[in-house]
C-alpha cells in the first residue's frame, strides 16, 4: 500500500483565509455600532406607497362656526360665520373673496390624507424637522356640536405623489396631504380681499399716457399712433401692438389695503412716482334675444383708468394704487407700466401714412418743390365695371396730380411705398442739431394732420433724420437718395 501524502493549501487559498478574520471583526463592530448607539431624536416617518386615502374630517359646511388662521408668517386671523355668511373677525367690513372662503370651508368639512405615515415623538426636533413646528402654519376650526379640530401644516413630504406633512394637534400620528391645502391657510388676510378684473378691451384704446420721470403720451387719430407729447412723432407700429396686447392682459395679483394713512409711505406712493392713464374711446354694448337677433344697446362713453406705480416687490413685481386700493402686481401680467419708454415707442420709419389718408405731399429738394394732390377713386374693370372685393365692397385706387398735372399714379405709388419704407439705421447723439442745409423735405398732409420728414447731411454715408422738428435718428443716403418724388 502506497503511503497517502497530506496535502497543503496553495498560498492564495491560505492569504484568503488570513484575510477573513478582520473583515468578520470589521463588519462585528459594525453590527455593534448601529444597533448598539442612541438612535436619532429627529424622526421621520417611514414612507409606503399606499394609494388609499383617509378621512379625517367629515361634517357638514353648516357646523363650521369659526376657524383661526395663523400663518407662518403673516399676522394670525379669524374667520366667524354669522347666518351663513363669512365675515372677519374683528373687522366685519373686510369684504373677503367667496370662492377662497370655500376651499377653506371644504378642507375643514371634508379632509382626506393620501396616508398616514406614522407617530412622531412631540418634541421640539423631531417637530422641526418635519416643518410642524412653532412656525409652522396652522388653523383652528370650531363647530356646531362643541368640538373643534387644530391643524398643523409641515413641510414638502419625500412622497411618491407629492404630498405636505400634516398633524392634527394633540394626536402623534401624522399624514401625507394633498400640496395644495397648506397654501389655503398659509396667507395673510389680505390675500382673501376681492381683486377686481380689469378685462380691457385693448381695441377700443384711444391713448395712453405716462406721467413723471420719462413721461409721455401716446394717441391714435384715425387710425395712426403718434407721440403726442414731449413732441409730436410717429409711433412704431409693432411696438403699439405689443403695448395693445399688454393692456388686454393686464392683471391684479393680490390686494394690500387701501391707499391711506400708513401705508401711503409703506409701499411708496408717499413721493412722486410713476403714474399712467389709460384712455379708452367711447362703445356700444350690443344685446341679442334668444334667436340671436338684435336687442337693445347701451351706450358706453369714454373712460379713463389711471395707475400709480410704487415701490418694488423684489424682482418679481411692484405695488399698483388703482382705484384708491393697493394691490401687487407682477412684471409678467404688469410690468410693461414700470418699464415702458419713450425711446421704445417712437418708429425708426416715421413716413407710416398709408396713401388712402394721404391728400397732399410736398416736397422740397435742392431749390425745387413738387406738390402731389391725391384723391381715391373707384377702380374700374376692363369691362367698365366696378370692381369689387368677396363681400361686393367698391375698391378704390389712387389718383395723382403733379403740380396740378395728371401723372403716372402706379409709378408715383411705387415711390411712395419706397419713402414709407426708408428706416432708421441708428440713433444720432443727444442733442444733436444741423447746421447744414437740408438735403430734401416732405410734408404730408391729410385727416391726421400733418407730419415733416427733412434730410440733413450726418456723414459721409448718413442723413440726419429731423421729423416733426426732432432729431432722432440717421438714415443710410443711397436708400434716401434713392427715393425718386
Amino acid at each position: 500500500m502506497q503511503p497517502v501524502r497530506k496535502k497543503t493549501p496553495p498560498p492564495r487559498r491560505r492569504s484568503l483565509l488570513l484575510l477573513a478574520f478582520p473583515l468578520t471583526a470589521a463588519l462585528i463592530l459594525l453590527i455593534w455600532l448601529f444597533f448598539g448607539q442612541k438612535a436619532p431624536e429627529a424622526w421621520v416617518p417611514p414612507i409606503s406607497n399606499t394609494d388609499e386615502e383617509l378621512t379625517l374630517l367629515s361634517r357638514d359646511a353648516s357646523e363650521l362656526l369659526r376657524f383661526s388662521v395663523t400663518p407662518s408668517v403673516e399676522e394670525p386671523f379669524s374667520i366667524v360665520f354669522a347666518d351663513g355668511k363669512a365675515q372677519v373677525e374683528g373687522n366685519t367690513d373686510f369684504p373677503l373673496e367667496q370662492r377662497e372662503i370655500d376651499l377653506m370651508v371644504k378642507d375643514l368639512t371634508l379632509l382626506t390624507a393620501h396616508e398616514e405615515l406614522g407617530r412622531i415623538t412631540m418634541d421640539g426636533q423631531s417637530l422641526e424637522a418635519l416643518g410642524l413646528g412653532k412656525t409652522a402654519a396652522r388653523v383652528k376650526a370650531e363647530y356646531s356640536d362643541g368640538t373643534s379640530a387644530d391643524l398643523v401644516f409641515g413641510g414638502r413630504a419625500p412622497t411618491e405623489i407629492p404630498s405636505d406633512y400634516l398633524m392634527m394637534n394633540g394626536d402623534g400620528r401624522v399624514f401625507s396631504v394633498s400640496t395644495d391645502m397648506r397654501p389655503h391657510f398659509d396667507r395673510g388676510l389680505n390675500t382673501l380681499h376681492p381683486v377686481p378684473a380689469l378685462n380691457f378691451d385693448s381695441v377700443l384704446t384711444d391713448g395712453l399716457s405716462v406721467s413723471g420721470e420719462g413721461g409721455f403720451e401716446v394717441r391714435q387719430s384715425e387710425g395712426l399712433w403718434e407721440v403726442v407729447s414731449p413732441f409730436r412723432y410717429p409711433a412704431d407700429e409693432e411696438q403699439v401692438r405689443s403695448l395693445l396686447l399688454a393692456i388686454g392682459k393686464m392683471r391684479l395679483a393680490v390686494y394690500a389695503g387701501k391707499a391711506e394713512g400708513d401705508n401711503l409711505s409703506k409701499y411708496g406712493f408717499d413721493h412722486a412716482s410713476r403714474s399712467v392713464r389709460i384712455d379708452l374711446a367711447p362703445s356700444v354694448i350690443q344685446g341679442y334675444d334668444a334667436q340671436g337677433n338684435p336687442g337693445q344697446s347701451l351706450d358706453v362713453p369714454g373712460q379713463s383708468f389711471h395707475f400709480q406705480i410704487g415701490d418694488p416687490i423684489g424682482s418679481l413685481g411692484f405695488y399698483l394704487l388703482y382705484e384708491g386700493e393697493i394691490y401687487q402686481v407682477s412684471h409678467a401680467s404688469m410690468g410693461f407700466l414700470y418699464s415702458m419708454d419713450i425711446g421704445d415707442i417712437l418708429s425708426p420709419a416715421p413716413v407710416n401714412v398709408p396713401i388712402n389718408r394721404l391728400t397732399r405731399l410736398s416736397v422740397h429738394r435742392g431749390g425745387e418743390s413738387r406738390a402731389y394732390e391725391v384723391s381715391m377713386i373707384e377702380k374700374i374693370l376692363p369691362n367698365n365695371q366696378h370692381e369689387r372685393d368677396e363681400a361686393g365692397n367698391l375698391l378704390y385706387e389712387p389718383y395723382i396730380t403733379v403740380n396740378g398735372q395728371e401723372a403716372d399714379s402706379t409709378a408715383i405709388l411705387r415711390e411712395y411705398l419706397r419713402l414709407m419704407a426708408l428706416s432708421a439705421s441708428g440713433k444720432l447723439p443727444e442733442g444733436f442739431a444741423s447746421e447744414e442745409e437740408q438735403a430734401v423735405r416732405y410734408l404730408l398732409s391729410g385727416p391726421f394732420g400733418e407730419l415733416e420728414l427733412a434730410l440733413y447731411p450726418f456723414d459721409a454715408l448718413h442723413y440726419a433724420m429731423r421729423v416733426n422738428g426732432q432729431f432722432i435718428h440717421y438714415v443710410d443716403r443711397d436708400a434716401a437718395d434713392g427715393i425718386q418724388l
